[in-house]
Protein backbone atom coordinates (compact mmCIF):
# COMPACT_ATOMS: atom_id res chain seq x y z
CA UNK A 1 0.00 0.00 0.00
CA UNK A 2 1.22 3.39 -0.69
CA UNK A 3 0.32 6.31 1.54
CA UNK A 4 0.53 9.69 0.93
CA UNK A 5 0.21 12.49 2.99
CA UNK A 6 0.03 16.19 2.86
CA UNK A 7 -0.47 19.32 5.14
CA UNK A 8 -2.05 22.40 3.06
CA UNK A 9 -2.60 26.31 4.72
CA UNK A 10 -5.60 28.17 3.82
CA UNK A 11 -4.68 32.03 3.50
CA UNK A 12 -7.90 33.71 3.01
CA UNK A 13 -9.53 32.01 5.72
CA UNK A 14 -6.80 30.80 8.36
CA UNK A 15 -6.73 26.95 8.26
CA UNK A 16 -4.79 24.38 7.63
CA UNK A 17 -5.70 20.68 6.53
CA UNK A 18 -3.78 17.39 6.93
CA UNK A 19 -5.10 14.67 4.23
CA UNK A 20 -4.34 10.87 3.83
CA UNK A 21 -4.51 9.21 0.58
CA UNK A 22 -3.93 5.37 0.90
CA UNK A 23 -3.90 3.67 -2.26
CA UNK A 24 -4.06 -0.44 -2.70
CA UNK A 25 -4.45 -2.98 -4.95
CA UNK A 26 -8.30 -2.97 -4.95
CA UNK A 27 -9.69 -0.17 -2.80
CA UNK A 28 -8.06 3.43 -2.34
CA UNK A 29 -9.09 5.77 1.27
CA UNK A 30 -9.12 9.33 1.31
CA UNK A 31 -9.34 10.90 4.99
CA UNK A 32 -7.95 14.30 6.90
CA UNK A 33 -8.89 16.53 9.51
CA UNK A 34 -9.45 20.33 8.56
CA UNK A 35 -9.58 23.31 10.71
CA UNK A 36 -9.89 26.88 9.92
CA UNK A 37 -12.12 29.80 10.83
CA UNK A 38 -15.01 30.53 8.49
CA UNK A 39 -18.01 33.76 9.48
CA UNK A 40 -16.23 34.45 12.58
CA UNK A 41 -16.20 30.73 14.10
CA UNK A 42 -13.51 28.00 14.33
CA UNK A 43 -14.18 24.46 12.71
CA UNK A 44 -13.19 20.85 13.21
CA UNK A 45 -13.71 18.65 10.42
CA UNK A 46 -12.88 15.19 9.63
CA UNK A 47 -13.70 12.79 6.76
CA UNK A 48 -13.44 9.55 5.43
CA UNK A 49 -13.76 8.76 1.57
CA UNK A 50 -13.77 5.21 0.34
CA UNK A 51 -13.23 3.99 -3.16
CA UNK A 52 -13.70 1.18 -5.24
CA UNK A 53 -10.64 0.02 -7.25
CA UNK A 54 -11.95 2.33 -10.46
CA UNK A 55 -11.41 5.74 -8.66
CA UNK A 56 -15.32 5.97 -7.96
CA UNK A 57 -16.42 6.88 -4.61
CA UNK A 58 -18.61 4.66 -2.68
CA UNK A 59 -18.74 6.31 0.98
CA UNK A 60 -18.27 9.33 2.77
CA UNK A 61 -18.19 10.31 6.24
CA UNK A 62 -18.00 13.77 7.34
CA UNK A 63 -17.92 14.97 11.09
CA UNK A 64 -17.42 18.97 11.59
CA UNK A 65 -17.61 20.69 15.10
CA UNK A 66 -18.74 24.52 14.48
CA UNK A 67 -20.70 26.74 16.06
CA UNK A 68 -23.34 24.69 16.89
CA UNK A 69 -23.24 22.55 20.48
CA UNK A 70 -23.45 19.24 19.19
CA UNK A 71 -21.40 17.87 16.06
CA UNK A 72 -22.75 17.63 12.47
CA UNK A 73 -22.48 14.44 11.13
CA UNK A 74 -23.08 13.52 7.18
CA UNK A 75 -22.89 9.63 5.94
CA UNK A 76 -23.14 8.71 2.24
CA UNK A 77 -23.28 5.86 0.40
CA UNK A 78 -23.10 6.11 -3.37
CA UNK A 79 -23.36 2.98 -5.73
CA UNK A 80 -20.66 3.78 -8.08
CA UNK A 81 -23.58 4.68 -10.93
CA UNK A 82 -24.18 7.72 -9.55
CA UNK A 83 -26.74 7.25 -6.41
CA UNK A 84 -25.94 8.98 -3.68
CA UNK A 85 -27.80 7.64 -0.24
CA UNK A 86 -28.06 8.88 3.70
CA UNK A 87 -26.27 5.50 4.93
CA UNK A 88 -28.77 5.36 8.39
CA UNK A 89 -31.69 6.93 6.48
CA UNK A 90 -31.78 5.73 2.65
CA UNK A 91 -32.40 8.70 1.64
CA UNK A 92 -31.91 9.34 -1.85
CA UNK A 93 -29.48 12.81 -1.92
CA UNK A 94 -28.59 13.07 -5.25
CA UNK A 95 -29.38 10.29 -8.71
CA UNK A 96 -27.27 11.22 -11.57
CA UNK A 97 -25.35 8.80 -13.90
CA UNK A 98 -22.53 11.25 -14.30
CA UNK A 99 -22.02 12.03 -10.47
CA UNK A 100 -19.15 9.43 -9.58
CA UNK A 101 -17.32 11.94 -7.33
CA UNK A 102 -17.59 13.51 -3.89
CA UNK A 103 -16.55 17.48 -3.46
CA UNK A 104 -16.87 18.62 0.19
CA UNK A 105 -17.02 22.35 -0.17
CA UNK A 106 -14.53 22.76 3.09
CA UNK A 107 -11.24 21.45 1.44
CA UNK A 108 -9.09 20.97 -1.52
CA UNK A 109 -8.55 17.23 -1.57
CA UNK A 110 -11.76 16.02 -3.36
CA UNK A 111 -10.26 17.65 -6.63
CA UNK A 112 -7.86 14.85 -6.60
CA UNK A 113 -10.39 12.46 -6.86
CA UNK A 114 -11.38 13.45 -10.58
CA UNK A 115 -8.09 14.19 -12.22
CA UNK A 116 -6.36 10.78 -10.59
CA UNK A 117 -9.82 8.59 -12.48
CA UNK A 118 -10.41 10.99 -15.41
CA UNK A 119 -6.57 10.45 -16.53
CA UNK A 120 -7.05 13.37 -19.21
CA UNK A 121 -3.91 14.49 -21.59
CA UNK A 122 -2.54 17.46 -21.83
CA UNK A 123 -5.21 19.54 -23.97
CA UNK A 124 -7.90 17.06 -22.82
CA UNK A 125 -10.86 18.44 -20.61
CA UNK A 126 -14.25 16.62 -19.08
CA UNK A 127 -17.21 17.49 -17.64
CA UNK A 128 -19.02 16.00 -14.72
CA UNK A 129 -21.50 15.95 -12.18
CA UNK A 130 -20.62 15.64 -8.08
CA UNK A 131 -22.27 15.13 -4.93
CA UNK A 132 -21.26 18.81 -3.47
CA UNK A 133 -21.42 18.79 0.11
CA UNK A 134 -21.84 22.49 0.55
CA UNK A 135 -19.75 24.22 3.41
CA UNK A 136 -21.39 25.03 5.95
CA UNK A 137 -24.53 24.22 5.68
CA UNK A 138 -23.17 20.66 4.62
CA UNK A 139 -26.16 20.58 2.24
CA UNK A 140 -25.87 17.94 -0.59
CA UNK A 141 -26.40 18.66 -3.84
CA UNK A 142 -25.45 17.56 -7.38
CA UNK A 143 -23.11 19.96 -8.76
CA UNK A 144 -21.70 20.54 -12.30
CA UNK A 145 -17.86 20.83 -12.93
CA UNK A 146 -15.03 21.02 -15.88
CA UNK A 147 -11.77 19.74 -15.36
CA UNK A 148 -8.83 21.00 -18.11
CA UNK A 149 -5.71 19.33 -17.85
CA UNK A 150 -3.25 22.39 -19.27
CA UNK A 151 0.26 20.66 -18.66
CA UNK A 152 1.73 17.85 -16.87
CA UNK A 153 0.83 19.01 -13.25
CA UNK A 154 -1.60 21.92 -14.35
CA UNK A 155 -5.61 21.81 -14.20
CA UNK A 156 -8.20 24.23 -14.77
CA UNK A 157 -10.92 24.05 -12.36
CA UNK A 158 -14.76 25.66 -13.16
CA UNK A 159 -18.25 25.14 -11.84
CA UNK A 160 -20.84 27.98 -12.56
CA UNK A 161 -18.86 31.29 -12.51
CA UNK A 162 -16.09 30.34 -10.60
CA UNK A 163 -12.93 29.18 -12.77
CA UNK A 164 -9.20 28.78 -11.28
CA UNK A 165 -6.44 26.92 -12.15
CA UNK A 166 -4.56 24.47 -9.92
CA UNK A 167 -1.77 22.32 -9.86
CA UNK A 168 -0.91 18.86 -8.59
CA UNK A 169 2.12 16.40 -7.94
CA UNK A 170 2.57 13.13 -9.57
CA UNK A 171 0.25 11.32 -7.77
CA UNK A 172 -2.59 13.97 -8.59
CA UNK A 173 -2.88 15.49 -5.13
CA UNK A 174 -3.32 19.28 -5.26
CA UNK A 175 -0.57 21.39 -4.15
CA UNK A 176 -1.98 24.77 -4.91
CA UNK A 177 -5.60 25.36 -5.44
CA UNK A 178 -7.62 28.83 -4.77
CA UNK A 179 -6.34 29.95 -1.16
CA UNK A 180 -4.88 26.16 -0.53
CA UNK A 181 -1.42 25.76 -0.26
CA UNK A 182 0.87 22.49 0.10
CA UNK A 183 3.17 23.27 2.52
CA UNK A 184 4.97 19.93 3.48
CA UNK A 185 4.54 16.14 2.01
CA UNK A 186 6.00 12.65 2.31
CA UNK A 187 5.44 9.14 0.82
CA UNK A 188 4.95 6.17 2.86
CA UNK A 189 5.05 2.79 1.20
CA UNK A 190 3.46 -0.26 3.98
CA UNK A 191 3.36 -3.85 3.42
Amino acid sequence: MLIRRILWQSHDDPGHEWCELATGPSSSRLAGSVVLATRDAPWRIAYEIDLDDAGRTRHVRVVADGPDAAPTTLDLTADGRGRWVRTESGEVVADDPGAIDVDLGFSPSTNTLPIRRLGLAVGERHEIAVCWVLFPSFDVVVGRQVYERLAKRTWRFRSGSFEGDLTVDSDGLVQEYADWRAVSSITIEQD
